[in-house]
């Protein structure tokens, strides 16, 4: 059955009919699933995934690279870079927590295959973590993205600890982060407790302590440019726990 929907599929996709030509490849991925053909099952749901993606049908598209996944990972682990590409394609097309569990799932099946793509998928999960204010959870993602680094790339390093401190300020848990720094973070980066990044975070605490606004607002601004990506988004977060904590 395979063989009669091949030249058909291939004359839609030239044409860039890519809604029939998904629909005709579930129908292949459906069939093959059925027979218990499970490697066909799942090129034939990746197919319909991308054509679904092409057509804009991001609904489909997701549904259909939830099948393709399931499919590579029930191959094995030799497939497992395969089931993690679909993650991360379903990652990149949702929003928020149902992202953030598709990165975090992808990272997992690239493991030590691919360790670059994994750290990328580490990285944008800490990140979605932050936009929807699970602070406790991106502590831990940049704290592990820090410790998972490879050792010649100080600067991630730096930059993933400074990411994890402050959300620890935002999650108000930041009581006990001299003695983190000091036991934890400096024995990845030796030079973390005196660092430009590290003052900047103590400016946000003892600020917050001393309802220093003034003292407050400049840290943010230095903060949110040394945070790099959701510039914006971070400066809100932070007055936000400001208000918050300092009305406490």
């Amino acid at each position: 059955m395979a063989f009669l929907w091949s030249n058909p599929v291939k004359k839609l996709e030239e044409e860039k009919r890519w809604s029939e030509a998904a629909e005709i490849h579930m129908k292949q991925g459906i069939d093959s699933q059925s027979k218990t053909n499970i490697s066909e099952s799942a090129i034939s749901y990746t197919k319909a995934a991308e054509c679904f993606r092409r057509d804009g049908s991001t609904d489909k598209a997701v549904a259909a690279w939830h099948l393709a996944k399931v499919a590579w990972k029930k191959l094995g682990p030799s497939c497992h870079l395969l089931a993690a590409i679909c993650s991360k394609n379903i990652g990149e097309l949702e929003s928020n927590e149902r992202a953030l569990e598709a990165f975090k799932e992808a990272s997992v099946l690239f493991g030590n295959t691919n360790l670059k793509e994994s750290l990328r998928c580490q990285i944008r999960a800490a990140n979605l973590a932050v936009v929807i204010a699970k602070f406790g959870e991106a502590t831990q993602m940049f704290e592990a993205i820090a410790r998972s680094t490879p050792t010649p790339s100080k600067v991630n390093v730096r930059s993933s600890l400074f990411k994890a401190a402050v959300c620890r300020v935002l999650d108000a848990r930041y009581g006990d982060l001299d003695r983190v720094v000091k036991h934890e973070y400096e024995k990845l980066d030796p030079g973390f407790g005196s660092s430009a990044e590290f003052r900047i975070v103590q400016g946000l605490y003892l600020s917050i302590d001393m309802e220093d606004e003034h003292g407050f607002c400049d840290s943010v601004d230095a903060c949110a440019k040394m945070f790099g990506a959701k510039e914006t988004l971070v400066k809100e977060l932070l007055y936000k726990c400001y208000t918050e904590l300092a009305a406490f």
